[in-house]
């Protein structure tokens, strides 16, 4: 899991702020249930054994807002334990990593009717249950195949680049990935490609590149440089970009590839 993440941050800032609203009228217990998960997330580094029960229950809960909250929380203490350095272990009663009823309700959450909630729970488990995992890998796979959001796509996809990359399931989505319709979805797969360089991806990263195609041009080409002398048969390509590219910065990285393959060895 990537601490920082974009998906990380905007629940993290959704849940201070606000965020997703309740469809229905907010009863007190509603009201009540929300509060909880706001002074939960307000006091992160305060955190108790009270908190992945809480949690847990209310990722489950009827109120969408309330489940909100509660995947907002939980990154919120991710990111604190990701981030943590050189810092003190968590006791045991904080500390999400192999929390096995966590992880079951996370795999539920996959499933949950709000995109930005499968998101999370996509990028959650891939650090409560990290690799290897013979349950949550099939089950994220199963997940993107089914995805029609874009965003949650790229947010499951990206886990693959440190989930168990090289199974032959990951590596089918990857292939697959590198000519989504979504730009955002592609620019990922380039960038999962650049960590695990699998072979059958190799023919989809060049066509991508000789689309032309300008929004995912940066990722593609460090994906492209990544296959090292297994991409030198496709330098034209490059050059034939290089030749009609007129920006400075993305010749640049355009020439930095070139230079890159035709060093390998």
């Amino acid at each position: 899991m990537t601490p920082v993440s974009i998906l990380a941050l905007i629940l993290a800032a959704q849940t201070v702020t606000g965020g997703l609203k309740s469809a229905n009228p907010v009863t007190p217990e509603v009201k009540a249930r929300q509060q909880a998960l706001r002074s939960a997330a307000a006091n992160i580094d305060k955190a108790g054994p009270d908190l992945l029960p809480l949690i847990e229950s209310s990722l489950q809960d009827s109120d969408a807002h309330v489940r909100f909250l509660a995947i907002g929380a939980l990154t919120q203490l991710n990111m604190k334990i990701a981030t943590g350095g050189g810092q003190q272990r968590p006791s045991p009663s904080v500390d999400p990593r192999g929390r096995a009823s966590l992880q079951t309700v996370l795999l539920q959450t996959l499933n949950d009717a709000d995109p930005r909630l499968r998101g999370g729970a996509a990028k959650a488990l891939a650090f409560v249950a990290p690799p290897p995992n013979a349950t949550v890998r099939p089950a994220l796979v199963a997940a993107y195949q089914r995805e029609r959001e874009a965003g949650v796509r790229a947010a499951i996809l990206s886990e693959f680049g440190t989930y168990s990359p090289n199974s032959t399931d990951v590596q089918q989505i990857i292939v697959s990935a590198i000519t989504d319709v979504s730009p955002q979805v592609r620019r990922t797969a380039a960038m999962v490609v650049a960590k695990s360089r699998p072979p059958a991806a190799l023919q989809g990263v060049v066509a991508e590149l000789r689309s032309g195609s300008p929004e995912t041009r940066a990722e593609f080409l460090l994906a492209l440089s990544s296959y090292g002398a297994a991409a030198k048969p496709h330098l034209d390509v490059l050059e034939t970009l290089l030749r009609s590219e007129t920006r400075p910065p993305q010749r640049l990285l355009i020439q930095r590839a070139i230079a890159t393959i035709q060093g390998s060895r």
